[in-house]
C-alpha cells in the first residue's frame, strides 16, 4: 500500500510478487547493459588511465543519480542471500564488475590507488557513491540546501583524485599507514 497501489494489482499485472521482482530486475538489467555499452571512454584506447578513472567515477555518479530507485533496490537485495540475490548478481552486478574491475586493476598497477584488490576498490567506490546519492536529500535538508548531490559529487571527486590534481607522486607520506601493511 505504501507504493500507492493495491496488492491485487500486482497479481493482475505480474501474476505474483516473484514475477514483479523478476520484472524489476529485467528492467534494471536492460538499463545497466545500455549504460555499460555507452562507456567507451573507459577502454585503454580512450586515453591515459588517470582520465579514464575520473570518467568512470563520474559515470557511476551520473548513473546512480539518474536511477536512484534501481540503486536502492540493488543495495537492499544485497542483504538478502538466496536465489534472488544469485540471479541479481549474475544479471546486474557481475556485468558491472566485468567492465570496471579491469580499469581498477590497471589503476592499482599504475600506483594510482594503494590497494591490492580491484574488487574491494569497486565496492568502496560504488558504496560511497550509493550512500552519497541516497543521503543527498537528507544532507541538503541538514545543511539548509548548501550541500546537494552536485556538491557531494564534486567533493568526492576532489578528495578521491586530489593526488592526481597535484601531479601524482608515489612518495611515502609519514603516517600514511603504508608501514603497517
Amino acid at each position: 500500500m505504501s507504493a500507492g497501489c493495491d496488492v491485487s494489482m500486482v497479481a493482475h499485472y505480474f501474476g505474483s510478487k516473484a514475477e514483479l521482482w523478476a520484472a524489476v530486475v529485467d528492467r534494471i538489467e536492460a538499463q545497466v547493459r545500455a549504460d555499460l555499452a555507452a562507456l567507451d571512454m573507459l577502454a585503454p584506447a580512450a586515453g591515459p588511465i588517470e582520465r579514464r578513472i575520473v570518467a568512470a567515477v563520474e559515470a557511476m555518479f551520473v548513473h546512480a543519480a539518474r536511477q536512484p530507485q534501481a540503486m536502492r533496490f540493488v543495495m537492499r537485495q544485497m542483504t538478502d542471500p538466496g536465489e534472488r540475490l544469485d540471479d541479481l548478481v549474475a544479471r546486474v552486478v557481475e556485468p558491472v564488475h566485468a567492465v570496471f574491475l579491469p580499469l581498477w586493476q590497471e589503476a592499482i598497477d599504475a600506483g594510482i590507488f594503494r590497494m591490492r584488490s580491484a574488487l574491494a576498490l569497486q565496492t568502496f567506490v560504488f558504496g560511497a557513491i550509493s550512500y552519497a546519492v541516497a543521503a543527498a536529500p537528507v544532507l541538503a535538508r541538514m545543511s539548509g540546501g548548501e550541500i546537494g548531490l552536485a556538491r557531494l559529487q564534486r567533493e568526492f571527486m576532489d578528495g578521491l583524485f586530489a593526488r592526481l590534481a597535484r601531479g601524482g607522486g608515489d612518495e611515502e607520506r609519514p603516517g600514511s599507514g603504508e608501514e603497517t601493511r
